[in-house]
């Protein structure tokens, strides 16, 4: 009697990069085949399969701050002058540039002293690719916070992206 062995392959991985219109990610293939044996006989190949599993960056958010003195009307993303009895508008838009959607984006802005807050002036003017942006206003620890669920990643299609404003006067 002549003894042949079974030969199972599991978990051959494979890994390529491949290029995307957003960037690069990294594809992991893992395949697995089966073989079966009758007795005296050789080896036969009965079937294989493969699964992907598709490796992304994760979530990249970008932020970008603006401050407006509604006085003068001049709105900087550096720097704006302004005397006491101002009000100031502050706008933040962001978006995720990573591959990945982010469960859950927090953006706290703190509101120096020498700031008083506008109750109720905080808005989100606008919010795409994601869920229903939640923003409010804490006045323990003078901080405005916006909340955003499920913000796409630029591996689904067009990345979540938006705008939120608040006001404060200049004491």
């Amino acid at each position: 009697m002549r003894k042949i062995n079974l030969s199972i392959l599991l978990g051959l991985v494979i890994v390529m990069a491949v290029a995307a219109s957003a960037g690069a990610f990294t594809l992991i293939t893992n395949r697995c085949t089966s073989a079966y044996q009758l007795t005296g006989a050789a080896a036969v190949l009965s079937g294989s399969d493969t699964s992907a599993v598709k490796k992304q960056s994760g979530p990249g958010i970008l932020v970008t701050k603006y401050a407006k003195n509604l006085r003068s009307n001049i709105e900087e993303n550096t720097t704006v002058n302004a005397v006491p009895g101002d009000t100031i508008e502050f706008r933040v838009t962001w978006s995720n540039a990573g591959e990945a959607t982010a469960d859950t984006i927090n953006l706290n802005d703190y509101v120096p002293t020498v700031f008083a807050y506008v109750v109720g002036s905080e808005t989100f003017t606008s919010a795409t690719y994601c869920n229903t942006p939640v923003i409010t206003y804490t006045s323990v620890d003078s901080r405005v916070l916006f909340v955003v669920r499920n913000a796409s990643g630029t591996d689904t299609g067009p990345a979540a992206s938006g705008e939120i404003k608040f006001r404060v006067r200049v004491n």
